[in-house]
């Protein structure tokens, strides 16, 4: 018992460290990348070429990897291909390919069985609702990425569709769960290791650093004097 018990500490304790690697590492890439798009463009060709056969592969590796990219990849601008983000690449590319594959099991010459799946019709309500709000706010001459922008949260609500599935198994509950201590050591660290650079003047405020965060990341941060500044 003990000895399983240890392995399992053993796992955990591998599977954050992991975790925690990658968390900077994606941020330290991303600061430097910035400045190279030809690269950051490349990269993110190859990965999504790799997410798409992943999802033809082992659909629930698909999946999790959407997820990390969402636990990892804080504001989702992270890495880009010209000015979209990989985050909306990625769900766009998941969301897409998971709608052809319904319709592809459908029998032909039939119409969607929407009573069956009550959620598939609140969805598909929900996004007519946000496609005739997103055609007002650009006919009265809003800027087409702030409509996008605005847009864009409520098209996260398909992955209910997805989860709905998944999260059936409690071993993928199990999984989800397990990320979110994770994802606060992770981005405790960040946050004291910004407050650490900023304190002691290895990054400065209007700084290259700075604007990354501003930027990219989507973030703040405040001198509020006498060396402390909030994150």
């Amino acid at each position: 018992g003990s000895f399983i018990e240890k392995s399992k500490e053993q796992k955990t304790l591998w599977r954050t460290l992991v975790f925690v690697s990658v968390f900077f590492t994606l941020r330290a890439g991303s600061f430097f990348l910035q400045s190279h798009p030809w690269i950051e463009g490349m990269i993110v060709c190859v990965l999504l070429i790799i997410f798409a056969i992943l999802f033809f592969k082992d659909r629930k590796t698909a999946w999790h990897m959407l997820l990390l990219e969402i636990a990892l990849g804080g504001s989702g601008n992270l890495l880009s291909l010209g000015e979209i983000s990989i985050r909306t690449l990625i769900f766009f590319t998941f969301v897409g390919l998971w709608g052809l594959s319904f319709l592809a099991k459908l029998p032909k010459d039939a119409p969607i069985p929407l009573k069956k799946h009550p959620i598939l019709l609140s969805l598909m309500a929900l996004l007519l609702s946000t496609g005739l709000s997103a055609f007002v706010g650009l006919q009265n001459d809003h800027a087409a990425r702030a409509v996008f922008q605005d847009a864009m949260p409520l098209m996260y609500l398909l992955l209910l569709i997805p989860a709905y599935t998944f999260f059936k198994e409690e071993k993928e509950q199990r999984w989800l769960f397990s990320m979110f201590p994770m994802m606060i050591i992770s981005y405790t660290l960040y946050d004291l290791t910004l407050f650490f650079l900023f304190s002691y003047e290895i990054a400065l405020i209007h700084g290259s650093l700075y604007d990354w965060i501003r930027n990219i990341e989507a973030g703040k941060i405040t001198d509020l004097g006498n060396g402390f500044f909030r994150i």
